[in-house]
């Protein structure tokens, strides 16, 4: 895949979350079946909207980056970090902390973490 363009996908997928978390936690939570708010969750949902926000930004500024080993580096950051992402996601789901909608979520990590991959593994050129 493309570096420019999967990180223009990366920045359609994460900064509506982030944007979501941030300004509506609860409704956005209330998808996955979270309930019971309390001002530590809603400050961790937040948090979690900031990051989704961080990791938009870090893809924009890079996107037009022509440095393949910069382009490796943070494909291998991004791709380690989609692959936790899933794990939790996957676990959180069979575990009942997730409704069945945490599958869309640990697929998006998944997806992410194969893309990213795929860049980190690249020969150079």
């Amino acid at each position: 895949m493309n570096f420019a363009i999967l990180c223009v996908i990366a920045i359609i997928a994460t900064a509506p979350f982030g944007l979501a978390f941030l300004l509506a936690p609860e409704a956005t939570g209330s998808v996955y079946g979270i309930a019971g708010w309390t001002a530590g969750t809603l400050s961790v949902a937040r948090l979690l909207g900031v990051g989704f926000l961080f990791m938009a930004g870090t893809v924009y500024a890079a996107r037009q980056c022509a440095d393949s080993d910069f382009q490796r580096r943070l494909a291998t950051c991004f791709s380690l970090a989609s692959l936790l992402g899933a794990i939790v996601s996957g676990y959180s789901t069979v575990s009942g902390a997730l409704n069945a909608v945490g599958w869309t979520a640990a697929a998006l990590y998944a997806f992410f973490t194969l893309a990213w991959a795929s860049i980190a593994l690249r020969r150079r050129a």
